[in-house]
Order: structure tokens, then C-alpha cells, then sequence
């Protein structure tokens, strides 16, 4: 089993793939929600929310029972840069992604900036969690297997060797232009994480963000919000 978040304390948990395949489902109904102020960023939406947590793979432990006797939840650092860089080389490499070059652009942005609130990325930042990450990548045996069950899950072609897909210059340079459909898309996708979290969690959030959330949705009537 794969997780997207293990609370130890609470035994609050959400697995990896369910959580993925929803935050894009979210962020294309959101995305099309707001077709009439917006152009149309709905394909970009989808595809930053399958791919923004994938680099959640190598943090998994062997048996959750033996990790949860030493710490208090499952932690992820620098996930995002890891699964900002796959993407973008994995779009840009294969034919399994019929999108454009400005438009992997905008969904490696997006997933890149999707904790922003938790920590900003700065350039400095960016090289550190890169390094920090791409060590406990190559430290795992199984990587090639653990990223090709997720692609096969979510539909998508698997690779031979995840690793020609971690280069991180592919993403630096995609980063040098920017526009306001980025953060417009940034913030779809925020939007659609945080309430896939509450409901897939089953629980009423008593974070102000997650209610701005709701309200949000239930005013451009887009996903159905249920009342707690």
C-alpha cells in the first residue's frame, strides 16, 4: 500500500493513488468550472493533479505498524521538486502526454509551487531539496517498479528507467517564462488537494482554509461539497 498521508497519533490515512486520481479529477472539474473567465486549462489541471504528489513513492516505509512506533506521521520533504522534474522530462520524452511545451510549463510550475504556502521555493531551496530527494530516490531498489505500478494505475505508459526522467535541468528551463495562467493553475490546484484531503478523510477540517474552500466551490457551483 502506498500512502498520500499516515497519521500515526490518529490512524487518519489516505492512500497514494486514490489521493492522486482525485485531486485531478477535482482540478479538471474545477478548471471547466471557470471555462467562462478563464481559457481553457483543463487538461493542464488534470495532469498537475495525477502527477503533484508522485514522489510520495520514496518515502514509504517497509511496514507502517514499525515506522508509527518511532514517529508521529508519515513525512514527504521536497516531494514536489521530485515530481515536478518526472513530469516534466516524462511529458516531454514520451508521447503519452499531448501537450504543449508552454503547457508542461505551466503543470511543472504548478506542482513545483503546490506547497508554496507550507515552503516557498527559492532557487537555493530548489538545488538543496533536489539534492535531498534524488539521494533517497537512488537509494531505493524498487523505484523503477513503485513509479511504473502508479503510471500503469493512473493509465499512463510506463518507462524503462525512471531515472533519465529526474534530470532537473529539463524543469529549470521551463521556469524562465511565466504568465498569469500559471497561478491561475497553481491555484486550481491548491484548491482541489486541500479538498480532496477533507473529503477523502471523511472529517470535518477546522483549518479556515478548508471552509474559504468550500465556499468557493459552492459559489461558482462546481463540485458537490457535503455538509458535516
Amino acid at each position: 500500500m502506498l500512502w498520500a498521508r499516515y497519521d500515526c497519533r490518529t490512524g487518519k490515512k489516505e492512500e497514494l493513488l486514490e489521493h492522486l486520481k482525485s485531486v485531478g479529477e477535482n482540478a479538471c472539474k474545477i478548471a471547466q468550472c471557470l471555462r467562462e473567465v478563464l481559457n481553457d486549462i483543463s487538461s493542464e489541471a488534470y495532469y498537475a493533479g495525477i502527477f503533484h504528489d508522485l514522489f510520495k513513492v520514496v518515502y514509504q516505509p517497509d511496514n507502517i505498524d514499525e515506522y508509527c512506533k518511532n514517529h508521529d506521521k508519515l513525512s514527504f520533504p521536497y516531494h514536489e521538486i521530485l515530481s515536478a522534474v518526472f513530469f516534466s522530462n516524462y511529458a516531454l520524452k514520451t508521447e503519452n502526454i499531448n501537450l504543449s511545451e508552454d503547457q508542461i510549463r505551466k503543470v511543472a510550475k504548478a506542482i513545483l509551487l503546490h506547497h508554496q504556502g507550507l515552503r516557498a521555493i527559492t532557487l537555493e531551496n530548489f538545488f538543496e531539496g533536489y539534492n535531498f530527494i534524488i539521494k533517497r530516490a537512488k537509494a531505493i531498489k524498487d523505484l523503477n517498479k513503485l513509479v511504473n505500478d502508479v503510471l500503469k494505475s493512473l493509465g499512463l505508459r510506463e518507462v524503462m528507467d525512471v531515472y533519465v526522467f529526474l534530470d532537473f535541468r529539463t524543469l529549470e528551463g521551463l521556469l524562465t517564462k511565466s504568465s498569469e495562467e500559471d497561478r491561475y493553475l497553481s491555484g486550481i490546484l491548491m484548491i482541489a488537494d486541500n479538498f480532496s484531503v477533507e473529503t477523502n478523510l471523511n472529517e470535518k477540517s477546522k483549518r479556515l482554509l478548508e471552509m474559504e474552500i468550500n465556499d468557493y466551490l459552492k459559489a461558482i457551483n462546481c463540485i458537490t461539497v457535503t455538509s458535516r
